[in-house]
């Protein structure tokens, strides 16, 4: 995976500045100024809803299941690639499952790490359909450390509607850095969404990365702000320093059966290359049981020690009834 994480960085450093043009851009795509509100107003309701409204999502989008296909294009090279996500969870458990479907395998084609509510754990797959190897079993400190990258790997699948380049709305906007220059309601494929221009000037050293320097999100908030478009301006780290990066982010959602906007679809495009994610993910249906995030699920042995009740059986209760 490795080699997958620097062909995707190599793709992000292939980006160069087109300048200063942000918001006269937007308004060129389609997208007109609205007088449904004052542009004063606007503001108010993006500063006061917005962060509320990407925090309810969140936890909104630990209900979702289902799986994400990644194709990725390098533009230097005309290298393609092409990478399926599943995700699977309820309340206590979580199951994230990574495959390299087309493109260089370097140690495992398949990454499956899982938790329920006595451990973690970490399987492998040499090949697409080999057999599952344990790689690494969650005890003690290494069980939370497990716990919290199958998480982030749920989280990385599922939030795309609140997720700018790579950084979550929410986190972006509570940068001590970030600074909004204006807001304008506009019209984008025909919904009334607002337009937000920002800076988040900063240095590439400060920890978690936050690469997003500044440009324009496109919310819809009627969907609970969720991001329809972003022109950002990013930095990363090239081979002489630091590097400017033009990035645009397009997505694509639904309303689900629970009201709430559900990924389609999601492109991230630079100079670099076109990274397409295509989502199936579902917001009703019957939450997984714990036993299918467990090592027996994948018929390996469990733990020495973990032992899980079993449920009785049907046909005891009317032999039971029976006797009585």
């Amino acid at each position: 995976m490795a080699a997958f994480r620097s062909m995707v960085l190599s793709l992000w450093l292939g980006g160069v500045v087109v300048g200063g043009v942000w918001w006269a851009v937007l308004c060129q795509q389609g997208m007109s100024q609205a007088v449904a509100q004052a542009d004063g107003s606007w503001r108010e309701r993006f500063l006061r809803e917005a962060p509320a409204a990407w925090k309810e999502y969140a936890e909104f989008a630990r209900c979702l299941q289902g799986s994400c296909t990644t194709r990725y294009l390098i533009h230097s090279t005309g290298k393609k690639m092409l990478h399926r996500t599943e995700i699977k969870q309820n309340n206590e458990c979580g199951m994230y499952t990574y495959e390299v479907v087309e493109g260089d395998v370097v140690r495992l084609a398949v990454e499956l790490k899982a938790y329920n509510s006595k451990y973690s754990f970490m399987l492998g797959r040499r090949t697409l359909d080999g057999e599952w190897l344990v790689v690494r079993y969650g005890v003690e400190a290494d069980q939370i450390a497990l716990r919290q990258e199958t998480r982030e790997g749920i989280d990385s699948t599922s939030s795309a509607p609140v997720r700018a380049v790579r950084t979550r709305l929410v986190d972006l906007v509570g940068q001590s850095t970030f600074r909004v220059v204006e807001v304008k309601g506009v019209e984008y494929e025909g919904r009334e969404c607002v337009a937000v221009r920002f800076e988040n000037p900063h240095p590439m050293s400060r920890q978690p990365f936050v690469p997003e320097q500044g440009g324009v999100l496109v919310l819809d908030p009627s969907r609970k702000w969720c991001l329809c478009r972003a022109e950002i301006r990013s930095q990363y780290l090239g081979d002489k320093g630091p590097k400017d990066v033009s990035e645009v982010v397009v997505v694509e959602t639904r309303v689900g059966k629970s009201g709430y906007p559900i990924p389609v679809r999601r492109t991230l495009q630079n100079d670099g290359g076109v990274i397409t994610s295509e989502y199936d993910l579902r917001d009703e249906g019957v939450e997984p049981l714990e036993r299918e995030f467990t090592l027996s699920a994948f018929g390996l042995p469990e733990p020495v020690g973990v032992e899980w009740e079993r449920p009785v059986r049907w046909y005891l209760w009317l032999m039971l009834a029976g006797v009585v």
